[in-house]
């Protein structure tokens, strides 16, 4: 009885500084030295209750994500080790509606401006940060060859 106590004491601290996934709130108590099956019984109420949820969590991450500058081949990267199921996510891309075009676009004028890059070297180069970020070689080609 005393480790649920602990058990959910930990889960509302790290629910209370942002959204976690379940995967993330079991590793994390997993490492604290706690029992699985004890871990679940708790983490499950939380879920229950809605205090934890999965569909939040990817909501918030690929916002989040969004907001740095990421592309859909990163982001998707980032929720690989959450052992999210792909409804939610198909649902948050639904409600967010991402222009990965755009973004491409703006992650390029934040890093390299307005200019055109004309120089092979500089679009490689312009190429390699966009793909780094994980935009797709057409979100790629569109940012950089976008001009207002």
């Amino acid at each position: 009885m005393e480790n649920t106590s602990k058990i959910r004491h930990h889960i509302t601290h790290m629910l209370s500084r942002r959204e976690h996934s379940q995967k993330e709130c079991l590793d994390k108590l997993l490492l604290k030295g706690f029992a699985e099956d004890e871990i679940w019984e708790v983490l499950n109420q939380f879920v229950v209750k809605d205090i934890q949820s999965d569909a939040r969590f990817v909501y918030h991450f690929i916002r989040h994500s969004m907001q740095k500058g990421q592309g859909w081949f990163r982001i998707k990267q980032g929720l690989k080790v959450h052992n999210i199921e792909p409804f939610l996510v198909d649902e948050a891309l639904a409600e967010l509606e991402p222009d990965w075009f755009e973004i491409a676009y703006q992650v390029k004028l934040k890093r390299f401006g307005e200019v055109l890059a004309v120089d092979i070297k500089d679009k490689q180069k312009q190429m390699r940060f966009l793909q780094y970020r994980g935009f797709s070689m057409e979100e790629i080609e569109h940012a950089i060859s976008f001009q207002i």
